[in-house]
This record gives C-alpha cells, structure tokens and sequence, in this order.
C-alpha cells in the first residue's frame, strides 16, 4: 500500500469511503465515530461540512396509484426507473422514496432528517464516495432492515489543529486529492488540512494500493524489502537480472521438510494449519493383491505374535517388505498372495510388520476439513492441543474416512506419510509460505544474490490517473471478507455490492472499442474461441487479473507462433483449474488414475480434432467408407499420464489476490515426485519420445560444449553433486563477469566448446557448479532412457551396504564409484570422484577403477570424501527385472510395487505370450490372468546397406548425435538416407541421415521367452527425478500434436469461420494450412499496401491470418471454389454490438470506462463467459434449413428470444443512448444514459443512407428504399435514428457475404388450428455433460455394494448418504438414491418415478470381446461431450452431428403425420437443441425467464420489419436470416400473447435455472388449451455435470437443484390436474468411469441409470437389468470402470413414444436403430405405464 508521505497517497475530502461498509457507526454529540474513531464533527450551521440543510421532501404517488390505493413505499423496487422518470421529477413524486432507495432525483437532493442532533448506533451499509453523496446506514449488522439515508459531509475537523500542509496535492475529483511531491521532511497523520480545492480543507488518508512494474524487460527490484519476483519460466527466463537488494520469496528448490511432530507444530504456530498424521484408521480388506501398508511394531510397547499364514504367503510377504526396505518403519507393498487376513502380523528377520489401513499416518492439512467437518470445528481443532496426531474415533465407521465429503476434501490436502521427508515445494499451497521456509531452512538468506524475473506487462498503476477498476488487494478466510481496492472514480451504481464483475469485461469492451491494433484484438477474440476457458462451469468470476492475463496469452501472440499458444496454454493455470488437470498425479502418487480432461479436449478442441483430415479439410476415409479417427480412449489415458505434476506457482504480491493463496498468474511449475514416469505410446503407434537421443549417448563433457546452457539457481544449493569451478576454469570464465564473479550472470548459453580443466576433464557431465556468490545449474540438452534394461545392484554407501539395495540401469548416473582390490595385502580400496557425490554410470565406475588397478567393489569400503555414505554406489552383482503381460498385451515392471501397478502398451513385433488353459508360454509363469516373464534387454543391428527413407523411418526412432566424420554412402541425395560408416561396410557403429536428423543403426528390444517388442523410450527415470525431463516429456506432446498433419487443416477452418465464412471451400481450407505450414503467404498482386513480412515457421500465425484475410474467397471476388450463395457467415452478436458502437462513434460521459452488462444471457456471448470448453457454439452446427454438408455456427445462439433481445437492445442504444433502460445493454450509472452515439445526421436521407450503408453493411444492403422510407417517415430530428434502427435489421447488418438479392417471399399466414382432443405432454431433461448417475444410484446391503465401494474408493457414497429404495427383479432388492434427490424418492414410493438403468448410445448390442476388437458397430465419437450429447438426443449414434433430427422432433413429426395426426408442439427453454427438431416440427425457443421476449417496437416498426423480410437472398445466411427473424417476430407475439394469460396454480417461485426452465414449461402447459396443444414436446438442461473434479460436492449441489426444480414442476402440475398427461425423462452425455481420478472426480464414461417419472407410471421400479458387477475388468467394463451399456435409450423412449401415441408401425421412423435390438433390450409399454 501507498504511505501516506510516499508518491500517489490519496487523500479524501468526505467522511464515509466504501473502506467503511459493514463497519460500525456511532453519532452523537455532533461527532461521526467509524469503530470508536472520530471521522469528523458535524457543523449545525451547515457550513464546515460543505452539505446544505436538508429539504422538506414529500411522498405524493402518481393520482392512478393513489386510486388504487398504492402508496410509494409499496413500490420501492421499481424506484429506480421510476425516479429517472421526467414526468416524476417535475412533479415531485415519490421524492421521499426515491431519496431513501438511494434513486434521488438529482445529487443535490437531501431529504434525511439531518446530520445535526442526530443520535444513532449502528452500520454503514451504502456509501457514494463524495461530499453530498447518497449514504445508508442500519441498526441491523446484516443490512436487512431499519435503514437511515443521509448524505455524506465533508470532513470537518475544527478543534484538530491541523494546520494547512505544504505538500503538492492534485485534485483527482472533487473530494479527492492525490500527493504528487512532498518536502525533505514530511509528517502526515491520517488528517491533514489543504488549500487545494478550498482554502482549510480537511482530508483523511486513503490507504491504496500500490502496483509496481514488473514487466519482462523491467522487472521489479525492490517494493520496500520484497520484490514480486516471478518464477523463472519459458516466458521469462530471456530477462532475469540478479539484484542484491531484492528479497523475495526464495525456496530452495530441494528443499526437504522432516513430517515429524514439530513440524507439524510449526505449521499451526507459523501458519495457523492445522496439519495432522491421521490414526485409528481400521481395516478389514485382505493386503492381497492390491497395495497394501504395513507398520514395524514396537515389540517394547505392544504384542508381537506373528499371523499363522499357510503355503508360503508370510515369505511372500516378507520378500515384499524387504524390497521396500529403504521405506523405513513405514512400508507400502503390492504382493500376490491369498487368504492373508487383514491386521496380520509377519516377521521380518528379527523385526515384526503389522497390516494396517492404506491410509494409517498419513498426513494430511485439515485445515479446509475444519469449516466442513459435520460435527464442528472444535472436533478437528483440539488435535492441535494433543500432540498432532488425530485419532480416528472408534465410534465412527470408516466409511466416514474412505469416502464422501471427507475424503474429498482431504484427498487434494495429502502431504506425505508420518516420519518422511517431504520436498517443500511439494506442501500445499497454504504451506509454502515465507515465514515458514525460514523455520523450516528453506528459505535462502536475505542478504545473498536473488535472481529476479518479471512477468509480461506486468506494469505499475498510475495514482494520479485514480482507480477505475476493481482489484482484489486482500482476500480473508475467516471471517470471510472481500477488501477491493474501492469503486471505480466515476461509479456506476450506488449499491453495497459495487458491479466488480464487470472489471475485466470493461477491459476487453475498451480495447475492442479503442485500441489501434484492431487486428490483433479480433485474432484474439478468434483465438480465445478455440482455446475456451470461462466462468461459467469455473467460478471465481469476481476476479479480473488472472482473466485478462490468460486473454494476454491470444492479443500477445496474435501474429506469432501456435506452439506458443498451445505451450502457454498448457502451463496457464487458469486452463490448469478449468480443464482440471492442474494438480493431476500419477498412479504412483496417491493410487488414483490421473485426470484426463485436458488430455482429451487439447486434441479434440485445440490441436487436431476428431477425424483425420485431407490437407483440404475433407475427411479421411478407410476401406470401407468410414471416417477415420485421430484417436482413441486409450491415447486419451496415455496423454492423460504426461499431464501429471504441473501445479501453480507458490503466491506472490503485485498481483491480485485470490482465496487460499492462489497464484493464476505465473505458468504452471512440475512437481516431478507426481509426475507419471512410464512410457506413454503417441498416435503413430510409437513412443512418446522418439526422436530424442538416448541420454547415455550423449557426448561425453556435453557441458563444456557449444550451446550448453546454464541456470542461475541462487546463493545456495541443497543438491548434494555440485562441483566447484576453478577460477583457472574456463567455464568460470564464462559465469563470472569480473575474477571475483560478484555480478553472475542470470543464465548463460556457451558460444563456442571450452576446454576442460583439471577435474572437469574426468567428468561424465556436471549438474550445479558453484562460482563465488551462487550456484549455477547446468541444463543437458533432452533426452531419453530405455525403460527396460539389464540391471546391475546399487547398493547404499554405508553401513546399510549389504542390505539396502536396488536394480539400476547401468546406462543411467545413479550411483558413485567405489573401488576395491581384494587380492592385495593389504587390501586396496578408495572412493573416486571428480566432485561431492558424483553419479556416473557403470561403465565410468569400472573404467575408473581399472585405471587404479581395482575392480568395483562387493562389500562394502571405509567412509571416503566422495559423500557416497547417503547414497548409492555400483556393485558388481547383475540382477534381471521380470515382466509381467496382461491378457490385452499391456506390460508392466516387477521392480518394484509400483512398477507393478501401472502397465503400458507395447509394440510387440509378432504376438505376445498370453495364457491358454491357465498356462504361459515359455520362459512366463501364470500371474492371475497375466503371465509373468523373464526379460531381457539387447540391441541388434537394424540394416546391413542403407535403408530407404520409408524404411529408416518404419525401424529407427531414437535420434543419434551428429558424426563427427564425413558422408560415405549415397552422400549426393537430396531426399534420400545418407550413411556414416567407420568402416566399408553398414554395422552397427552406422549414422544415417536424413532431412538434417541422425540416427544410429541399431534397434533396442525387449526379448520375453520367444516373443519381443520394442523398448520404450522415457523421459524421467524413477530412481533419479528432475522437473526438467517430465517437463520434457509434456513439451514431446505439444510438439507431437503441433506438428500432426491435422493441425494446419484444423486450426484454418476454425479462423476461417471466424473471420470469413462459415463454409470455407477445400481450396481456401488447403491455401490457409499450407501459409500455417510454409510460415509464408503470397499475397496477390492487387493486395495493398503491402502485407507485413511473416517468419517463415511452421505455424506462424501472421501468415494464416494473411492466408485468411487476402484470399479470394475472403474477397468474395468470385475467383474462389465456393459460390456467393455459400460465402459468407451469420456474424457474431457481440461483435455487431460492438462494431455499431465504434461506427456510430459511442462516447461515454464524463470520462467513464465503457460497461457493458454481461449479455451472455442476452445475446448469447460476451468475453469470459462461454457456457462450456466447447465455446458458445459449434462449429459444425447446421440451421435446420441447411442443405446437408453447410454449418453456420453463429445461428446456434441466434433463437427467438436472443433475436428479440438483441434487437431491444440496439433500440435501446439508438433512442437513449448506452443505459439499461427500455432493456439496454449499458450498467446503471444513475440514469436511463451513460454515453451517446456522436456520429452526426448529413441531413438527408440520400447522404444518411449512403453513410449507414457504408460504415454497417460495407455498402452490401439491399433494401434501401426501406431505410430511405424509415428516415424520411420520422418526425423532425428523428430521421437518422430511424434510419439506424431500420439498418440495423437487415440481413446484410447481420451476415458477412454478397446477400445475392432474389425477388421477394411470401409472409407467413396464420394456421388454422382444430379444436384440440386429448393432450399429453414429455418432457427431456438433459444432464450436460455426463452426469455420474452411478452415484445417483447404488445398491445397498447386497454383495455388489462392496463391489462398488471397492471400486469407487473414496467418492463412494455411504448408506446414510443414500434414500432406501427396493424393487423386484434385479440381483440386489435394495437400492439407494441420493441423499439430495429426497422428492424423488417421494414420487418412487408413490409409484410415480422409477429408474431405467445400464442405458447409453448403442447402434446394436455391444460385449466387450466386440469392443475390443472391433466386431459390432458403435458409435462416433465415443466419450466426447459433443458427440454423444448429439448421440443421446438424435438415438442414431453411428451417424456425427444433428442430420438426423431429435428424437423428440422426430417423434413429433410421426404424431403429426400418423393415423390420428395429433397437433403437436416442440419447445426448448435451453437455447437451440438437437431433441426438439424434427424433420417437419421446428423446435419453439423459450426464454427461461420471461418466457416469450417480444420486440419492445414492434408497433412502430411492423411495416419496417415486414419489408425487410419480404426480400428473399440467394446468400444462405441473409435468408436464414430473414426467415428466422420473421418466425421470432411472429413466434414472440403470438406466444406472448398466449403466456400474457397465464396464471399458475401455485406459487413456483423460481431461482435456479432449472426451476425457470420447467416454470416455463408449467406455464405453456397451463396454456395448452388456448395453444390448442394435443402434444407437447419440451426439452430443459442443466449443465455442469462435467465432474472430473469433486464429484461428490458437485454432484450434490446439482442433484439439489434437480430436486427442488422437481418438487415445484410436479406440485404445479398435480395442481393442474395434468400430472397424469406428463411424462419427464432424463438423459446425460454419457456415464462416468467407476473409478476416480486424482481430483476427486470421474472421466468420461458411457452407461448410466436414469430417471422417468409421471403421474401415469408404474412406478416404484429399478427397470433394466442392473450391471452385474462393478469391479474393474468385468464383463461391461470397457477400461477403468467405463460400462459398455447393456441396453440402449430405446430401452426407455420406445415405451414414452407409445403412451404418447405412437403407431408400433412408425418405429422405424422414429427410433432407426431399433431392428437392431429384441424385445429384451427394450421396455414394454404396459412394464412402465399404467393406461
């Protein structure tokens, strides 16, 4: 914050500030006191407090209220408008009510009872920051009633003896004042007296917030002793300086913290968290076949009686432990065994280990768990009191801990077990904080060298510019409370909660108005629509920053590279929290698959979509016609892996601050110890990790070459191999500026080799090297390890050396040299190292010891001061590590437990050994259903001549170094393979060559008994983790997916359609791919001025945008493929609002910031708030009237009431100015007007209509004499906005593309309707995407209960989380619901709801041997949210998109057109929907809250309207246009003119989106009869069932909201009478996998169980046969718990369809794949309805 002597401290003339709000107020005895201070005396004469005496103000309501007896008190909350209105002001109504709401006629007005004599207690609840501004104060604390208006006084301090400054003040405002410059000596209180404004004035001091710059090129040195240093990253690495005087938050980053009982302590005394190792955990599971955790017993203090175990499981058990040795008292082990009990005791050489709960000390920050904990805070806070370690009690049942809300919550809050050493950057959030890396030692000291980074613009505010945006300074938990860096200068509304959500829409609404690079902001509009992540479905939406700062990553990367964005996307930890992936673990690391959200949607969304493409965007096809995917579920699982152990950032300041000590901001760092470590396959069917060297082959000295890089760490190191630099040394040299090396350099890249010196020139490679004043870290180039190899033991340097041991790869630096030789006498020995605890690798270790005459030694050697006692050293003992192989072909290690838990695929070269009647093949032994094998790493020669390119590129995938000789084969070729032989003949010492890579001639295999398979490169070794090689691993990917051929081809149609036309033409697809590919673009000829020079990269941005921009067809000069009729696009909503404003010159008045409302209710878009992942539309969606093959995404969002709306709007805009009146689209700021359009009427409707044509149609507009009509038809002034307002509903306002003008179109004419017979009524309830109704429901007290326990862990519900249920028929009697769907269970045991379970998207019935191997048919798209929503909604999966209509719209069309032709009706009250479109039915679009939303002017503009749509376009979009504008125009009036009639039967007050929809619904139900309805088809949603984080929190807030939209739907409707004629389904994007994932969520699954209720069922029933089991692998499981459903959504729509009137004959018609499917997959109609 800024003091109050410092450059910028404000200073405020008026008592009260926003600072006050919620504060305590007393005044008596002419005295203001804030919490006890004195603010200011009161004048009774009126004067010193610069207010006048107030007014006597009456409370007259207009004369038709008072005749109907309605006083102004009544109506306070229409006051707003109403005290805005002329006709109130002169004359005086209501002005009493006005003043006390806060709405007063004009900021004179002071209708209170006076300052003076005034005596009140109690709190300020409004606040206008300026003297005479509007003020409210409670005697209630909670600001609810017993309210006082006052105005707000100048501070008047007379008895202060405050004399007047000397300091330079600048008047900000009236009112506030801003200190620009103060004299050698400066003492202000916090009052002080100025002439500035008026001679005497006195102020207070306003404490505010004080940004520095901190950008990459100026980063911050010193803020007062801290310095907002940002992590060094890729974005910032390039700028670092090291600066003496900064002190930031420095971490050593190896830093190890001790989990003992004073650490645990110092976290509660440091940080008030209460962390605790949890005990009495119980178990009663068997340690066999999973991973289980044993404790050493204390044979001093408790029994120790080994467990009788039979046929040698305690031996097994026993090895298992021993392996585990290094785990200390503490061991977690996966062991084959049988009929071991849970709690067994084994021996253990002369130790004993006891089973306990997975989970038994742990430890675990419950500080979170203390608010959420059900029995209160006091029950988790007193552990703090009683040693750190909370006792489980006894009482409770475990299912307490191992799921629900429990388990939840301390699942991400996982610190390490009990006794450990912890990394500290690896602790919490709420743990890493400066305090207490200081106790803890891991803080470096302040007086050492620090390294500081800045952050892209990352810039200082201006004081003397004010504060015109809301900025989070400091966010408290408890109690909790917002503290904003106040009101924007100029405020828009006078209202406790001040509109800070707007702040980073202002932002972005000012630069797309204002900024001069107008280009690069579309680009970023058009980029952030591929790369969406938004509020909606997020939160934290009262937050700016960290928005704008992930919006910087598209307006700063506009015209540079797309592996920029995709890098910067990756690591923004917005997209991080969004898409879930953020603090993603490996198996390894909590026993919980990883997240695989962002693995899925950066292909499918992002990168290289769904389907392979041609270079001209048609897609691929195989062999039989089909189209081809890009990938598979498994790539999804593979890729989820590499996205595991990035978190953010450790807090900073300077930034705004977020609940919880978050940092959105700086990209993502990679917490190794999390990070997967396994080989990954690509989508090439290779390795992630191809074309990397092998580390091993990585020249020797590689850090003393040409290109090396080193890394400024800091003042310290806690790695243990640092080697110390001569000053001879010529890379000290390099480091150091000066002999003394005090200026290091922040990071250094050798520019030419350097020679070694002394003990550098025995090194395989260095790590840190230390140079006075810091240590630097040297960063090899990547590289990659063969997973498997032939192993030599390791074993612990000191006296644990003949029982600490492991298997290493000899080919990896993982241990030291010990040398020994045991037949001299005496006998030799030594240590040798080129520096402190040098790792070298096998072949090092024994070369150095047979210089010395020695060999590597067996035992154990003397303590040396190599410091090899604390880690390993090499043996000579080989040791082998087996395989074991799965049924489907998977591996995995032996190694070790965990390398036994995680198993990969492999590309084995022919057949793979497998079990045939429970045996193995030879050399394998029967592992459950695995066998288990011998293997054995070797490399053999890959080619004896020089192989073709298409050969090399088939057989040799890992890159070599470059040769240092010459070319001796085929060395002429140009786009051949060359070879560099040693010899004269191909062996395996051979280089090839090819297009500028090498590649070593030698492939690496894995042979296993008489099969093998390739060895699989990794990036990370488990026994040696650095963050640079798992961040390796995750730039791999990006690479992989940039370059994918479908990445040009996919991105160019993505920014085609935003930027030209919907429907781009092969060609134009092709040229704009081929300028993202070249990384150029040739512009034509006629192109001027010339275009900008592009970099000639792959992906280069700047030539797409050229490609698109400079195209024929973005010139619609006829020259391209596609026709006029096709070119062209329906423009994005905002975006028309916006270019009307900059067009029609928009000024704000008095100097305001630009505030828009949030329209994405309204119009369907607007900045930060895209409804999902997938943007606000689809860029394959299709109007209805489209030819099959044409998409015009924009129209999803263009429906009846965002047309209407938009239109008010625009209405609004032309006739008042940007307010919220008459519906508009500006914030309230204290009138119907904040700003004008400045643009002037010519003054005559000629040079008008020539204007508005040009500057909103580019001179496209057809209908001129329309417009020349309006203009001329107004009254006098008026003509121009007539004219506006007619402009700006042509088609050509509102499409892109020649309108091709055709003649005109016949109007609408009304229908006439038969009186209606019998009515009926199904209602679609979509669960957005996909809804884990396996937690919806679940059996109880059966055996599969502990099948679904098992395998839901800790999201599994428990018994008294779940409503009992029975029914008949299914293997378990009993079934639970949800404890938040209580209404439901009433209408289930009223026989009026039931479920249908295992349903989802089939084409036919699928097994699993048919999934597997592709026998059955199935349907596109698997697993995708866009998909498989159209999947559930069309019931025809096999074919992608919306083509086949709805269900709901097909089966209308079939009732209409079957033997009794009933008049049926389709509406949607979610925005446009596939379910509701029918061939022939057109789905009605309903708004949610008003219902119908008609055009406000409509009367005056009718005739205008009329005309407009009367002319008919060859130009798709213009006539899409004009008939969808006819039918809202005419579907609004009509339907409002119904609903305007209608009255409900019960109260139905409606909050959540759910219960307006369905309130919607009620409402066109009650009106069926004036409808003259006879069926009505209806469709809601409610979204944010996407639960891959937190299922348990998530799913019950939703199923909350579903049940009490249920109990308010159905009550209306018994009401009604109607219930029987209704009939609700619900439907989901897919199920969810039965197992979770390391968030605490589910992924994307398939089966489900769903819900079908009404008042006509047969209810009380679980129809459907329930899956038979649930553990993973069963016969349903497609993967990680994934159900292949057993029956198909016919199951449940055949039935629905019949009862609402079907003919059995018209199935075809409407249920497609029905023939595919017998009676027993689908229900019977008189099963599930009673008539």
């Amino acid at each position: 914050a800024r003091t109050r002597c410092g450059y910028g401290s404000r200073w405020l003339g008026f008592a009260l500030s926003l600072a006050d709000l919620d504060k305590r107020i007393s005044i008596r005895d002419n005295e203001i006191l804030v919490e006890g201070v004195l603010r200011t005396q009161i004048d009774p004469a009126y004067v010193g407090n610069g207010i006048l005496a107030p007014r006597n103000c009456t409370d007259v309501p207009p004369p038709w209220w008072e005749r109907r007896g309605v006083t102004c008190r009544s109506k306070l909350s229409a006051m707003r408008w109403l005290c805005a209105d002329t006709y109130y002001v002169e004359r005086g109504l209501c002005q009493q009510s006005c003043f006390d709401a806060g709405y007063r006629y004009s900021s004179g007005d002071d209708c209170s009872s006076g300052w003076p004599s005034l005596s009140f207690e109690g709190y300020i609840c409004r606040v206008e920051e300026a003297i005479g501004g509007w003020v409210r104060l409670s005697e209630d604390s909670g600001c609810t009633s017993s309210f006082l208006a006052m105005v707000n006084p100048a501070i008047w301090l007379p008895d202060a003896g405050l004399s007047t400054t000397g300091v330079q003040l600048h008047p900000l405002r009236p009112g506030v004042l801003v200190l620009t410059q103060t004299s050698g000596s400066c003492s202000l209180g916090d009052f002080m007296r100025s002439d500035t404004e008026a001679p005497g004035r006195f102020y207070q001091f306003d404490s505010r917030l004080k940004l520095v710059q901190n950008s990459l090129e100026d980063p911050a040195s010193s803020t007062g002793g801290s310095c907002p240093t940002v992590p060094k990253t890729f974005l910032n690495e390039e700028h670092c300086q090291i600066l003496p005087s900064c002190a930031p938050l420095s971490i050593e980053s190896d830093a190890l913290v001790h989990l003992n009982l004073s650490t645990l302590e110092l976290f509660h005394t440091v940080a008030g968290r209460y962390v605790y190792a949890i005990t009495g955990l119980r178990t009663t599971s068997s340690p066999c076949g999973l991973l289980s955790r044993w404790r050493r017993l204390d044979c001093t203090a408790e029994a120790c009686a080994e467990t009788s175990l039979g046929g040698g499981q305690a031996d097994a058990i026993a090895v298992g432990l021993q392996d585990e040795e290094e785990a200390g008292w503490l061991r977690d082990i996966d062991v084959e065994c049988h009929d071991v009990p849970a709690n067994a005791v084994v021996k253990v050489g002369a130790e004993f280990f006891q089973h306990v709960h997975l989970q038994e000390y742990n430890v675990y920050d419950f500080t979170d768990w203390v608010d959420s904990h059900p029995g209160g805070k006091s029950h988790i806070q007193k552990w703090a009191q009683q040693g750190f370690q909370l006792q489980f009690p006894e009482l409770h049942e475990m299912s307490r801990w191992e799921s629900g809300l429990a388990a939840e919550v301390l699942r991400v809050a996982f610190i390490g077990k009990f006794e450990a050493a912890v990394e500290f950057q690896s602790l919490p959030q709420g743990l890493q904080t400066q305090p207490l890396a200081e106790v803890l030692g891991a803080a470096e000291p302040a007086d050492h060298l620090f390294q500081t980074c800045g952050s892209p613009h990352e810039v200082a505010n201006d004081p003397e510019l004010g504060h015109q945006l809301r900025f989070h300074s400091v966010f408290e938990n408890d109690p909790p409370h917002i503290h904003f860096d106040r009101h924007q200068e100029a405020p828009y509304a006078i209202t406790r909660d001040p509109p800070y959500l707007t702040s980073k829409h202002v932002v972005w609404v000012t630069k797309a108005l204002y900024a001069e690079d107008q280009l690069r902001q579309r680009m970023a509009w058009a980029l952030s629509q591929i790369f969406v992540a938004a509020v909606p479905g997020y939160g934290n939406g009262a937050f700016s920053e960290m928005w704008l700062n992930f919006y910087d990553i598209f307006v700063r990367n506009a015209f540079g590279n797309f592996r920029n964005i995709l890098r910067e996307v990756t690591y923004s930890p917005v997209m991080g929290e969004y898409l879930s992936f953020k603090g993603n673990r490996a198996y390894d690391s909590g026993n919980h698959y990883p997240d695989e959200n962002y693995a899925r949607e950066i292909m499918q969304l992002f990168t290289i979509g769904l389907w392979k493409l041609n270079s001209d965007g048609s897609r691929v096809v195989d062999e039989n016609g089909g189209w081809v995917p890009t990938y598979t579920n498994e790539h999804i699982m593979n890729f989820a892996r590499v996205f595991t152990g990035l978190d953010e950032q450790p807090t900073r300041t300077n930034i705004e601050k977020l609940p919880g000590s978050r940092n959105f901001i700086d990209p993502m760092r990679m917490r190794v110890d999390r990070h997967d470590v396994y080989p990954k396959s690509d989508l090439n069917s290779d390795y992630l990790g191809d074309g990397y060297p092998l580390c091993s082959e990585l020249p020797a000295r590689g850090f003393l070459a040409k290109g090396a890089r080193y890394t400024f760490l800091g003042s310290s190191s806690l790695e243990s191999g640092v080697m110390v630099l001569s000053a001879e040394s010529a890379l000290y040299g390099e480091l150091c500026s000066d002999s003394s090396c005090s200026t290091p350099t922040s990071s250094r890249e050798l520019g030419t080799t350097l020679a070694c010196h002394g003990e550098e020139c025995k090194l395989e490679t260095v790590r840190v090297v230390k140079v006075p004043h810091g240590y630097y870290e040297y960063t090899p180039p990547a590289c990659v390890h063969l997973f498997f190899f032939n192993g030599r033991e390791v074993a612990q340097g000191d006296r644990r050396f003949r029982w600490k041991r492991s298997c290493a790869n000899p080919e990896t630096q993982v241990a030291g040299t010990a040398c020994c030789n045991t037949s001299a006498d005496p006998r030799q020995e030594a240590r040798v190292c080129g520096h402190h605890s040098e790792r070298v690798r096998l072949t090092t270790a024994e070369a150095r010891c047979a210089d010395m005459g020695m060999e590597i030694c067996a035992e154990r050697t003397v303590a040396g001061d190599c410091g090899f006692d604390d880690m390993y050293v090499w043996t000579p003992t080989a040791c082998h590590v087996d395989v074991e192989v799965g049924p489907d072909g998977k591996v995995s290690s032996m190694l070790s437990t965990k390398t036994k838990q995680n198993k990969f695929a492999v590309s084995w070269r022919s057949g793979y050994p497998r079990q045939e009647v429970g045996v193995c093949p030879s050399g394998c032994t029967p592992s459950g259903e695995a066998c288990t094998c011998a293997a054995s790493a070797e490399t053999a020669l890959a080619f004896d001549q020089v192989p073709s390119p298409t050969e090399l590129r088939a057989r040799l995938k890992i890159i070599a170094s470059p040769p240092t000789g010459l070319c001796t084969m085929n060395c002429e070729s140009a786009t051949g393979v060359r070879a560099y032989t040693e010899g004269a003949a191909v062996d395996e010492s051979t280089i090839f060559e090819h297009e500028g890579r090498f590649f070593k001639n030698q492939e690496h295999f894995v042979r296993v008994g008489e099969f093998s398979f390739r060895n699989p490169p990794v990036f990370v070794q488990r026994d040696d983790l650095h963050a640079r090689d798992a961040l390796a691993e995750v730039e791999s990917l990006l690479d992989h997916l940039f370059y994918h051929p479908n990445t040009p081809v996919f991105i160019a149609r993505l920014l085609i359609q935003r930027f030209v036309t919907s429907n781009p033409s092969p060609r134009y697809i092709a040229d704009v791919a081929e300028a993202f590919r070249s990384g150029t673009y040739a512009a034509p000829k006629e192109a001027a001025p010339s275009p900008p020079p592009t970099s000639g990269a792959y992906g280069d941005l700047a030539a797409t945008v050229l490609a698109i921009l400079l195209h024929d067809e973005a010139r619609y000069s006829g020259k391209g493929e596609a026709s006029p009729e096709t070119i062209g696009a329906l423009r994005e909503p905002l975006l028309k609002v916006i270019h009307f404003l900059r067009a029609m010159e928009y000024v704000e008045e008095n100097g305001r910031e630009v505030a828009l409302l949030d329209l994405s209710d309204a119009i369907g878009q607007f900045p930060f708030e895209s409804p999902s992942v997938f943007n606000f539309y689809l860029p394959d969606y299709k109007p209805d009237r489209f030819a099959v093959g044409l998409a015009a995404p924009e129209f999803e969002i263009f429906t009846t009431p965002t047309a209407m709306t938009f239109l008010n709007g625009m209405m609004s805009l032309i006739q008042r100015g940007l307010g919220p009146c008459d519906n508009g689209f500006g914030m309230y700021g204290g009138s119907c007007r904040n700003g004008q359009l400045m643009l002037e009427d010519p003054g005559n409707a000629t040079e008008a209509l020539a204007e508005l044509d040009l500057l909103l149609t580019g001179g496209r507009v057809s209908s001129k004499d329309v417009i020349r009509k309006a203009y001329e038809a107004a009254a006098e002034g008026d003509g121009f906005k007539a004219a506006q307002k007619a402009i700006i509903m042509t088609p050509e306002f509102h499409t892109l593309g020649d309108p091709v003008a055709a003649g005109t179109r016949e109007q609408l004419t009304p229908e006439v309707v038969a009186e209606p017979r019998s009515y009926r009524a199904a209602v679609m309830l979509f669960f957005g995407g996909g809804a884990d109704t396996f937690n919806m429901l679940v059996p109880l007290n059966c055996p599969l209960y502990e099948e679904y326990m098992q395998v839901r862990t800790d999201v599994a519900l428990l018994p008294q989380q779940l409503h009992s249920i029975t029914t008949t028929g299914q293997a378990c009697g009993e079934f639970g619901i949800h404890s938040e769907l209580s209404f439901v269970k009433e209408l289930y045991d009223q026989k009026q709801a039931a479920f249908v379970s295992n349903v989802g998207a089939l084409v036919e019935p699928l097994t699993k041997a048919q999934f597997n191997s592709g026998g059955a048919s199935r349907c596109v798209g698997l697993f995708s949210h866009s998909d498989q929503q159209q999947a559930a909604q069309t019931l025809k999966c096999q074919i992608s998109g919306a083509s086949p209509k709805g269900a709901g719209g097909r089966l209308a069309d079939a009732l209409g057109t079957g033997a009794q032709k009933y008049r049926t009706t389709s509406f949607t009250v979610a925005g446009t929907a596939t379910w509701s479109q029918g061939f022939d039915t057109r789905a009605e679009v309903v708004d949610q809250t008003q219902g119908s939303v008609r055009f406000q002017e409509y009367q005056q503009l009718q005739t205008v309207i009329s005309n407009i749509t009367s002319v008919k376009h060859g130009n798709v979009y213009c006539e899409e246009y004009s008939k969808v504008l006819e039918e809202a125009i005419h579907s609004s009036e009509t339907l409002g003119n119904v609903l305007d009639n209608v009255e409900l039967k019960t109260a139905f007050e409606a909050s959540s989106s759910l219960e307006k929809q369905l309130k919607q619904v009620a409402r066109l139900i009650a009106a069926r009869e004036e409808r003259k309805a006879e069926r009505d088809f209806f469709f809601v949603s409610l979204g944010g069932f996407d639960t891959h984080r937190s299922v348990a929190k998530e799913l019950a807030g939703k199923f909350k909201e579903v049940d009490s939209a249920l109990r308010m739907f159905v009550t209306e409707l018994k009401a009604q009478g109607i219930f029987d004629s209704t009939v609700l389904v619900t439907h989901s994007d897919f199920g969810r996998t039965l197992t979770p994932n390391s968030g605490a969520g589910t992924d994307h699954a398939w089966a489900g169980n769903h819900i079908v209720l009404g008042g006509d069922l047969k209810g009380g029933s679980v129809f459907n046969e329930f899956p038979k089991a649930l553990l993973e692998g069963n016969d349903q499981d497609a993967g990680r718990g994934r159900l292949i459903p057993k029956y198909p959504w016919e199951s449940m729509m055949v039935p629905i369809s019949e009862w609402m009137g079907l003919d059995r004959g018209q199935h075809a018609d409407v249920f497609p794949n029905l023939a595919n499917f017998n009676a027993s997959h689908i229900l019977n109609r008189a099963a599930l309805f009673r008539s």
